[in-house]
């Protein structure tokens, strides 16, 4: 939305690019390779426009990223696959988390939550704040695009750190680690598990899990 905003302000188009008119990828870049060459040329009130255009650009090519054709075959329905039939208390500590294949962290060194809300150039900020943000981008999967989603670093060293390669209760206590004592254990796992009651992770009961017929559930 930000990058037709932008477009409109330019005056591409003959000025009557709308809100509602579609850009893609290539269109956004060439929206941001004429604004900068404006903002050379003198219009300088259009440089606050280039880190919002930035982050969309960035947004759209994570989802526009590749993906592993057998990952894309697994159903996000079946995010838990173990192979009993359930899991029991006190099991969820043992499983793996593997971060959704589609997903990608889209790192930016800039607050993008500066961005959200803004509908004309009268509420775009000057500059952004400046420090570390995250966004997580999915890849579009058979014609289906999920909406990206901005995320905090804890839930970032999270998806890092599910990789197949350790349990749920390894990186909640890697995690609490990096909070320097002040989180737990406890509070590590019930993030784990909000990852994926909100379709960031899968659940495994196998380390390194990679191949299409595991994928595909029991």
């Amino acid at each position: 939305m930000l990058t037709r905003l932008a477009a409109s302000e330019l005056g591409e188009n003959g000025g009557s690019l709308k809100c509602t008119d579609p850009v893609d990828l290539q269109g956004a870049r060439r929206v941001l390779a004429n604004l900068e060459h404006s903002i050379l040329d003198g219009r300088v009130n259009l440089r606050a426009w280039v880190p919002a255009i930035e982050a969309e650009i960035a947004v759209a090519a994570a989802e526009s990223d590749s993906a592993d054709l057998a990952m894309d075959r697994c159903d996000p329905l079946f995010r838990i696959r173990i192979r009993r039939w359930a899991i029991g208390d006190g099991d969820f500590a043992g499983l793996v988390p593997v971060c959704d294949p589609m997903a990608r962290i889209v790192k930016f060194h800039y607050d993008v939550a500066d961005f959200l809300g803004v509908r004309n150039a009268a509420q775009l900020p000057t500059s952004p704040t400046l420090r570390p943000s995250y966004i997580v981008a999915f890849v579009s999967s058979r014609g289906r695009l999920r909406s990206p989603l901005l995320v905090d670093d804890f839930t970032v060293k999270a998806l890092e750190l599910s990789d197949g390669s350790r349990t749920a209760a390894e990186i909640a206590k890697e995690l609490a680690c990096d909070c320097g004592g002040s989180g737990s254990m406890e509070d590590g796992l019930k993030r784990i598990e909000h990852l994926l009651i909100s379709g960031l992770v899968w659940m495994h009961d196998l380390r390194n899990l990679t191949s299409p017929e595991e994928c595909r559930g029991h």
